[in-house]
């Protein structure tokens, strides 16, 4: 069978696998899962007077604490794999496959990722990388940028 329809990566038991390697499909697949793992667990009563945003609160949406700390995880590390790599080029391959991964997102109906990912490329740090940005696929830019 081929590896491209499963989408596993060929090196998967090795040592050296790194996030490039998976296909971004999968990735989304896996961020869904984890992030679905916390939201089923959020009671309705959570919600009530957004218990979430007061300190004395607090106690009472432990799961939406969790689903906002997740979001805010996310966007870090999206953020933060964006900027690292030193060239232009790397960064350009970085930041089409996030947002590749953003695009499996919707396609997923994983607002709340998809948004720490929109979150990350409108942060200051990946916002300011115009060159990087001019790079990125047309194809890819305007499904992310409508």
């Amino acid at each position: 069978i081929n590896d491209r329809i499963l989408k596993i990566p060929r090196n998967i038991f090795s040592p050296t696998l790194s996030w490039m390697d998976v296909d971004e499909e999968e990735l989304a697949r896996q961020i869904t899962l984890i992030e679905f793992k916390i939201y089923k667990k959020i009671k309705p009563t959570e919600y009530l007077n957004q218990a979430w945003n007061k300190p004395h609160l607090k106690h009472l949406a432990p799961n939406i604490l969790k689903l906002i700390r997740r979001f805010n995880h996310i966007s870090e590390w999206t953020a933060t794999k964006i900027v690292s790599p030193e060239t232009i080029k790397k960064r350009v391959k970085v930041m089409t496959k996030m947002m590749s991964i953003a695009i499996h997102l919707r396609k997923l109906n994983n607002f709340n990722s998809l948004m720490s990912f929109i979150a990350a490329f409108n942060s200051s740090s990946v916002y300011r990388l115009k060159f990087t940005r001019a790079e990125i696929p047309k194809h890819i830019t305007e499904v992310i940028y409508f």
